[in-house]
């Protein structure tokens, strides 16, 4: 069965996104920062939630919670506050660990004006 590229996660979908992100990619030169971030079972958030005798495993849902709102703080650092410069693109992917926590790659194209350079520094 082939599917098309409109369902998402069908290999069809996966090469479109990724042909978009080259285009991105080639438009805007080379990306400023590869960004990784990932969830830390450890978090208050997440072990103030647990009931006793629950292990983060048993819910994936707070998890995803939390990393979607830590996520969207830091977007909001990067972009608000332009703490790399101003942003011109951004690609990113979400992706899941064994364990099933989650952790995103981003890459960020800053403007070359206000582009925060450490050579400078």
């Amino acid at each position: 069965m082939i599917l098309p590229s409109s369902f998402t996660g069908s290999v069809r979908h996966m090469f479109e996104i990724f042909q978009d992100s080259m285009a991105i990619t080639r438009y805007n030169q080379h990306p400023d920062i590869f960004l990784t971030m990932t969830a830390n079972p450890n978090w208050p958030e997440i072990s103030l939630a647990l009931l006793p005798h629950q292990t983060v495993l048993d819910r994936p849902d707070l998890v995803a919670r939390v990393f979607e709102l830590k996520r969207r703080f830091l977007m909001k650092k990067i972009e608000t506050k332009q703490l790399f410069g101003k942003k011109v693109t951004h690609v990113f992917t979400i992706e899941f660990q064994k364990k099933g926590l989650p952790h995103r790659h981003a890459l960020y194209s800053f403007m070359a004006q206000t582009k925060f350079n450490l050579a400078l520094r």
